[in-house]
C-alpha cells in the first residue's frame, strides 16, 4: 500500500508540473481578444470604482436600450420572488445590485461579439473548454503569486 500512496503523490506532483509547463507556454503566446464593447467597458470601470455611486452607473446603463432592457427583465425575474413589479431602472439596479449588473453587461456584450458567427465559425465547446483552462490558469497563478514563488 505504501508504494501505492507514493505513486499517487509522484503523479500528482508530475500533473501539477505539467499544468504549471502548460500555463506559461501560453502565456508566452499571447493572443489577440476582441474588444468589449464600450458600455460594457464603462460598467465594469464604474462597478469596480468604490467610490462610484447607483446614478453614475444607471448614467451609463441608460445610453443602452438593449442592456436596459435585459436589467429590467432580469430584475422582475422568478428568480428575485419580488411581490411588487420593479419599473424603474435605478429601482432594478438597485434590487439587483452591482456586480449582477456587471454580469449581465459582460454576458451581454459577450453575445454581441459571437453575433452574426455560425456554428461552423464558432466553435462553442472549444470556446467553454479554453474559458475552463483560462480559469484553470488563474487559479494556478494567483496561487503562485499568492505564496511568492
Amino acid at each position: 500500500m505504501l508504494e501505492l500512496d507514493v505513486a499517487k503523490k509522484q503523479m500528482a506532483a508530475e500533473r501539477k508540473r505539467l499544468e504549471e509547463v502548460e500555463l506559461l507556454k501560453a502565456l508566452e503566446e499571447p493572443k489577440e481578444l476582441p474588444a468589449l464593447p464600450s458600455i460594457a467597458a464603462q460598467v465594469m470601470r464604474i462597478t469596480s470604482d468604490p467610490k462610484a455611486s447607483l446614478p453614475d452607473l444607471r448614467k451609463v446603463v441608460e445610453m443602452d436600450e438593449a442592456l436596459t432592457s435585459k436589467i429590467l427583465r432580469f430584475s422582475n425575474s422568478a428568480l428575485y420572488g419580488r411581490i411588487a413589479s420593479i419599473s424603474t431602472l435605478t429601482a432594478a439596479i438597485s434590487a439587483l445590485g452591482f456586480l449582477t449588473v456587471r454580469w449581465l453587461a459582460v454576458t451581454a456584450s459577450a453575445h454581441t461579439l459571437f453575433r452574426g458567427t455560425s456554428q461552423q465559425t464558432c466553435d462553442h465547446l472549444a470556446l467553454w473548454k479554453h474559458a475552463c483552462r483560462c480559469a484553470i490558469g488563474s487559479q494556478l497563478l494567483a496561487k503562485r503569486l499568492a505564496h511568492g514563488m
